[in-house]
């Protein structure tokens, strides 16, 4: 996931502003210390513009 957004040049700050959650927890889902809610998971998605299928397979 991690990998995707910086490929996008997005950088952490802003993609979690955009998506409406904390830099902390998009930290956190990013580096495996936290497993996120489902709708957590669908932001991000639609963030990366990946469908949510892709996302869980990483």
């Amino acid at each position: 996931m991690k990998q995707l957004r910086e490929e996008k040049e997005i950088n952490q700050k802003s993609f979690a502003f955009d998506r409406e959650m904390g830099r902390t927890q998009l930290y956190m889902i990013e580096n495996g210390k936290t497993n996120p809610r489902l709708l957590t998971l669908i932001k991000i998605a639609n963030g990366l513009k990946i469908p949510i299928d892709k996302l869980l397979k990483m």
